[in-house]
C-alpha cells in the first residue's frame, strides 16, 4: 500500500487468514493495518484461523459493520 494522498476517512474492515498461502499476513494486514490506524481511519480489523478465503461468519460481521 503506498498512496500518493489520503482523500477522506472511508470506514475500513479487513480480515486475514493467518495461515493465507497467497498474501502473507506477516507483509500484508500487520503492516497496513498499523499505518492506516496512525492515519486515523475508522477501522475494524480480524484474523482468522484459517487461509485465503474469508469464512461467512466474518464477511456477515463486515456487512453488519458496513450497515451501522
Amino acid at each position: 500500500m503506498a498512496p500518493a494522498s489520503q482523500h477522506g476517512q472511508p470506514r475500513i474492515f479487513i480480515s486475514h487468514g493467518k495461515m493465507d498461502s497467497i498474501l502473507s499476513i506477516e507483509h500484508c494486514s500487520r503492516k497496513i493495518v498499523p499505518k492506516l490506524q496512525r492515519a486515523g481511519y475508522d477501522l475494524v480489523y480480524q484474523e482468522f484461523n484459517g487461509f485465503h478465503t474469508v469464512p461467512t461468519d466474518i464477511a456477515s460481521s463486515a456487512l453488519e459493520w458496513f450497515g451501522a
